[in-house]
């Protein structure tokens, strides 16, 4: 795997010439635009093909958090008036799984566990969702 992090260039490519290093950056930004490019196509044809095997509403929330610009696109068509709110601000606290990947292909602590933040992005959207409820049902007084 190629290391993109900061001190990785930095240290690692020694050379008097300021325009070699400058170089090397750029080279190490433009795969990293194009790999994160590369995940966004990928769950976005993930979602298309998902989205005509399935017709139930409910399944296609659940698809929509597979990535953030076409889930929230989706959310938008198929939820009842009274979840869209919530359920908008769940999305976009959470990021979609493609944005957990991305996050993932760029770093290269050993630290990072995806399995722990793409739970803990999840219990965040948890919280977002039922607080919306929660905003919609004291203010709006949409559920009474």
């Amino acid at each position: 795997m190629i290391n993109y992090s900061y001190n990785y260039i930095v240290n690692n490519h020694h050379n008097s010439n300021p325009y070699a290093s400058l170089n090397t950056v750029l080279l190490h930004a433009i795969q990293i635009i194009v790999m994160i490019g590369c995940y966004i196509m990928l769950f976005s044809i993930g979602i298309e093909i998902i989205k005509h095997c399935i017709h139930s509403n409910m399944l296609m929330i659940l698809i929509s958090y597979l990535e953030i610009t076409n889930g929230l696109s989706l959310l938008n068509t198929v939820c009842p008036v009274s979840l869209k709110y919530p359920l908008i601000l769940s999305l976009t606290t959470f990021g979609g799984f493609c944005s957990a990947y991305q996050v993932k292909s760029v770093l290269t602590c050993k630290e990072f566990k995806i399995k722990r933040y793409i739970l803990d992005k999840l219990s965040l959207s948890v919280c977002t969702f039922l607080l919306a409820l929660l905003y919609q049902y004291v203010t709006l007084k949409i559920f009474v």
